[in-house]
């Protein structure tokens, strides 16, 4: 075999080594772990059922993993150090603590499914527009790079004054390349402050700054919601007390917001104010979870309706996002064809005016 050969097949055969496991993939695994999890699977035979109809990247990982689990190791870490994303191991990670390891296993795989299809709903929609987007980029570049300067050629051999419009589209002509630059300096500069200052500024205060996004807001306040009720409510369900469940929230090392945010709970909480009353100050949840916590505690049943309140959150999350997907290629569109209107306007302005000067 010569060595070119020889090469070839050390690609082939380490191709499939390097493919990354998608999130869609992982969240389908979460979800048949847990399935045999509630069957009364242990979780290294059910880890180990799943290894089979996996590629070879994938059972490298789980092999790794299911050796770190004998080996004693922490069960959210050891699925972190498998590439989990870090929201999927704090579920995991509340769930060893609750015994409920089947729907914790469930709900993981379920929000990082409902996460990842909802990206590729948006990737999906936005191809077409993007396209249409290059398409229009082309388009203005002819116009402002060709036809606008032979305009400006024509207005000076006729002597005619334009138009202040055809005047500001000539001087972005002139200049589109140093225009053009600076914007993506600028922008280059103010995506690298905002890394730099998210990096330093405390998760709280990062997480509040977000709050101020319109849109985002609210879907920010429905996930804040969903996960606190549902690890609070978990943790309430197995009988720890509220002051103990946000101690177990604080230790927890996957999410820095809800480790600052049990941490400021617990302070008021042994300041002797109501729970209720508490979240009800916080604006990084829904306005209904304070009433739900009031009825929790009426009923005796707190632990139960947190659990069952993140379900309505999750459902509300997904029609949410359903909602907003549906509207996102018409208003492209509208603001696309605007876009078009007025690039054959800056065209047959200068017609125009040529034709007025003579």
């Amino acid at each position: 075999m010569s060595p070119l050969q020889a090469m070839r097949c050390q690609l082939v055969i380490t191709m499939p080594l390097r493919r990354k496991w998608k999130k869609v993939q992982q969240a389908d695994f979460l979800t048949r772990v847990g399935t045999c999890l509630d069957k009364g699977y242990s979780l290294a035979d059910a880890i180990r059922l799943q290894h089979y109809e996996q590629p070879p990247a994938v059972k490298k990982t789980l092999l790794n993993l299911l050796e770190q689990l004998s080996k004693g190791d922490e069960m959210a870490h050891a699925f972190q150090r498998a590439g989990f994303p870090n929201d999927v191991c704090s579920f995991l990670h509340f769930a060893s603590h609750t015994g409920e390891l089947p729907r914790g296993f469930l709900e993981s795989g379920r929000f990082l499914k409902v996460r990842e299809q909802q990206k590729e709903k948006m990737n999906k929609l936005m191809r077409y527009p993007l396209f249409l987007l290059w398409i229009f980029a082309i388009m203005v570049y002819v116009v402002l790079d060709q036809l606008l300067p032979s305009f400006e050629q024509l207005y000076s051999a006729m002597d005619i004054q334009s138009s202040p419009g055809v005047r500001f589209l000539l001087y972005v002509s002139r200049h589109s390349r140093a225009i053009y630059g600076s914007l993506l300096i600028t922008a280059a500069i103010l995506i690298l402050f905002a890394v730099v200052y998210a990096k330093k500024i405390p998760p709280e205060r990062r997480m509040a700054q977000l709050l101020y996004i319109p849109i985002l807001s609210s879907y920010l306040r429905l996930y804040l919601t969903y996960t606190f009720s549902f690890h609070i409510g978990g943790l309430l369900r197995v009988g720890l007390s509220v002051n103990d469940a946000l101690k177990l929230m604080e230790a927890q090392p996957f999410d820095r917001f809800f480790k600052s945010e049990a941490r400021a709970l617990r302070q008021l909480l042994n300041d002797g104010h109501a729970f209720s009353d508490i979240i009800a100050q916080s604006r990084f949840y829904a306005r209904d979870l304070p009433a739900v916590i009031r009825n929790g505690d009426v009923s005796g049943r707190l632990g139960e309706t947190l659990f069952d309140y993140s379900e309505m959150m999750i459902r509300t999350f997904e029609e949410k996002t359903t909602r907003a997907l549906s509207l996102v290629q018409p208003v492209f569109f509208v603001l696309f064809g605007g876009l078009i209107i007025g690039l054959f306007l800056s065209i047959l302005t200068p017609m125009f005016t040529i034709l007025n000067g003579l």
